[in-house]
């Protein structure tokens, strides 16, 4: 017992370190380290180093590079727009790419960030495995620099850049407001260090970060800042903003035009309140979009940019002067912008009325423009107009829906005539033979011919009645089975009998696949189909069943050969249908027949239609005489009671007339009169012969479930097998003279590193 608790002790340490090794091996490759030193340029553009040493396994990274964001604000210089969400903090283009590597035993900390070793050569394309390229794909927006160099190699990836007019100059001051870095993978930078060298000292340098509020800005020297932070989280970021004398950028050329000193301080120390920057964010988004607002008012004085400033404006509650002064500048514009939606209306209303270009998409888009206006009389004036429009387009509706009506209604009238063609044909065909009874059988044809005759399809039944021929014929015998109650056996009788080729598979199915030894039980039979392997040997024999019997009508010249235009003919009523089913989409409040009843309607008739196309099986002359005559042997035999046994036939040929009768489908009528007569038939040698075979009747709706049953189980199953094979198949900031960071705008730039 004491070994065996010292045994599940030991696994379950075991099995602990395994776990820890195993979550130590996944931390590790999903971390990285990243260090860069930024040199702010006397022209405004920024020099960017930065070094990159990944863990775990890659065949090199990529660096994607920021300089323009889309959909900003417009800087028009007011208090808001030094959030950093604005158009102005943005840069012109990354130049001057070289990449580097570093030997990871020479890269200690950020000092040695220039220990660079192998210059990589720029190429257009190579593939991975490939050590020393690297691409640059450009857009409007960024530059991607993706560089080639294996794990194994066991480097540091050194990059450099320069990023042009990344410094803003404001009237009084200078800024970088730069987002170095964007962690935009799912991946941890385990050590993150920046250093920013400023052209010359400034002893008023000022310096917050913005990003995932862990990080610490400090003023190394009067030249020099510095940024570090550690286990930056997955899509967090790392953004620096430095403001500092404008003289030390002499030659830069993106300029404000106002003073900035006062907004970014009054900014930053409203952020670096908790309690203050939640509500000053909220401000200055609304703020930022009255500004851009009113820019494009000043381009178009459309009413949607009017409704939109106005309800910004609404917004303002925090400085009802503020308000005020945004209403003023509003109201001054209210004339331009109600000149220019009359304009715009008139324009719209007048294109439709010169090009009948009058659609309810048009109107509808024409109302809603109307909606917007603040002009209580122009509007009623509008709204009269394009009332009239609507009434336009509903008379033109109207007409258009009486037409598709009418063509509806043709369609379904020239298919009404072709139907009542196939009623006359087929009602012509079955009095061909013109005489009341045929007592004689029409044809010697076997069972399963007689049925294809008669239905034009081949089912289980048309099996069974094969069966049963072959029982009348003598070929097969039918057995009490001794074994099993409420079952019987077919017996192969022994004799070279001829046989057709249906004949010969409906024999080789009952005693080679399903029985043996020349006998089949009628339970074995309904029971075969259960799995997957007999599912398919009986569908393939039963495929073959039907190719012999489609042989052997062929030759009979029983019917015509199907074209394209009788194929098409069959397909008709549903194509019609379809025709008809879309075209009631435009048909709806028509005033003349109501949705519903459109659709009760052609479902109805296409139905109908359909059931009418689907009797004409297409007979020949022969075939409908042969037909017309089994009809008449049908009535004869449906009324073989009433005939006196003098005038009815011989004895012997009654088990004949019902396997007829089975296939014509009024068996079971023909056998209680045949029952009548048997009691009172004074040829009992004969009629022993037809008791003997009697119960073969008997057992007939047996022998069409069995079939029924197997060819559903066989289905199934195959189905099953089919489906089987084929399923395998926000930003923070801190405060100012370094410090730590909180919450607060973006800035320009962005970006980040990821392996491949």
């Amino acid at each position: 017992m004491k070994k065996i608790r010292l045994l599940v002790m030991i696994f379950v340490i075991i099995m602990i370190l395994i776990g820890k090794t195993v979550y130590a091996i996944d931390e590790t490759e999903s971390q990285k380290l990243l260090y860069q030193d930024i040199t702010i340029n006397t022209d405004g553009s920024i020099t960017v180093k930065e070094a990159i040493w990944l863990n775990g396994d890659y065949n090199g990274a990529n660096r994607k590079i920021k300089f323009k964001r889309s959909y900003l604000y417009p800087f028009t210089g007011i208090y808001s727009n030094f959030s950093g969400d604005t158009d102005i903090y943005d840069a012109t283009e990354v130049s001057n790419i070289k990449v580097f590597d570093i030997s990871q035993s020479n890269f200690k900390s950020i000092s040695d960030i220039d220990n660079v070793e192998n210059e990589f050569k720029k190429v257009e394309s190579t593939s991975k495995g490939k050590y020393g390229v690297y691409t640059v794909t450009s857009s409007n927006y960024n530059s991607q620099v993706t560089i080639y160099c294996h794990s194994n190699k066991q480097k540091v990836f050194y990059l450099e850049y320069t990023i042009k007019d990344a410094v803003v100059v404001h009237n009084d001051i200078a800024e970088l407001y730069w987002c170095f870095v964007e962690n935009e993978l799912s991946e941890i930078i385990l050590d993150y260090q920046a250093i920013v060298h400023l052209p010359k000292e400034d002893n008023n340098v000022m310096v917050w970060s913005h990003g995932p509020a862990t990080g610490s800005c400090s003023i190394v020297d009067y030249k020099t800042l510095s940024l570090t932070d550690t286990n930056i989280a997955p899509y967090k970021s790392e953004t620096l903003r430095v403001m500092f004398d404008k003289s030390l950028v002499p030659q830069a050329t993106k300029t404000s035009n106002v003073n900035g000193k006062e907004y970014i301080i009054q900014y930053e120390n409203a952020m670096a309140d908790s309690t203050t920057s939640k509500e000053e964010t909220e401000r200055i988004n609304i703020e930022n979009q009255l500004g851009q607002a009113f820019v494009e008012l000043n381009k178009n004085p459309s009413i949607n940019w009017y409704n939109k400033a106005n309800e910004l404006i609404q917004k303002i509650t925090w400085d009802d002067g503020l308000k005020q002064e945004y209403q003023d500048k509003l109201y001054s514009m209210k004339e331009a912008v109600n000149q220019n939606w009359n304009e715009s209306i008139e324009w719209e209303y007048n294109y439709m009325i010169k090009y009948n270009d009058i659609s309810q998409s048009r109107i509808n888009y024409l109302i809603e423009k109307i909606d917007e206006g603040f002009d209580e009389e122009a509007k009623n004036k509008y709204y009269a107009k394009a009332n009239e429009l609507q009434n336009q387009l509903n008379e033109k509706k109207l007409a258009t829906k009486q037409k598709i009506l009418q063509i509806v209604a043709i369609l379904y009238y020239v298919l009404g005539v072709i139907c009542i063609f196939i009623l006359l044909k087929v009602f012509f065909e079955k009095r061909t033979y013109y005489k009341k009874y045929y007592r004689d059988f029409p044809s010697e044809d076997n069972a399963y011919i007689l049925d294809y005759l008669m239905n034009r399809k081949i089912t289980s039944k048309t099996f069974s009645v094969t069966i049963l021929d072959l029982i009348v014929k003598k070929r097969i015998k039918l057995e009490k089975n001794s074994a099993l109650e409420n079952d019987f056996c077919f017996v192969l009788q022994e004799g070279n009998f001829s046989r057709t080729m249906v004949e010969n598979t409906v024999i080789e199915i009952l005693f080679n696949v399903v029985g043996s030894n020349n006998r089949c039980s009628l339970n074995s039979l309904k029971n075969y189909g259960k799995t997957m392997t007999n599912a398919s040997s009986i569908i393939s024999y039963f495929n073959k069943f039907e190719k012999n019997i489609l042989k052997e009508i062929e030759h009979k010249e029983y019917f015509k050969k199907d074209n394209k235009y009788s194929n098409l003919l069959k397909i008709t009523p549903i194509i019609i249908a379809l025709i008809a089913f879309v075209l009631g989409f435009f048909v709806s409040q028509n005033g003349y027949i109501s949705v519903s009843n459109y659709y009760i309607v052609i479902t109805i008739l296409s139905i109908l239609y359909y059931k009418i196309l689907s009797l004409d099986k297409r007979r020949t002359k022969k075939g409908s005489l042969e037909y017309s005559k089994w009809l008449a042997h049908k009535r004869f035999l449906k009324d073989f009671g009433r005939f006196s046994q003098k005038e009815l036939p011989e004895i012997i040929l009654w088990d004949r007339y019902l396997v007829t009768a089975t296939v014509l489908g009024c068996s079971d009528k023909v056998l209680k009169q045949m029952q009548i007569y048997v009691t009172s038939y004074e040829g009992m040698e004969e009629m022993k012969e037809f008791l003997s075979d009697y119960r073969s009747y008997q057992t007939m709706k047996q022998i069409d479930h069995s079939m029924n049953s197997l060819m559903h189980k066989a289905k199934v199953e195959s189905s099953m097998k089919s489906s089987s094979s084929s399923s395998g198949s926000t930003y923070s900031s801190g405060s100012g003279f370094g410090g730590g960071s909180s919450r607060g705008g973006s800035g320009g730039g962005g970006g980040g590193w990821s392996r491949f």
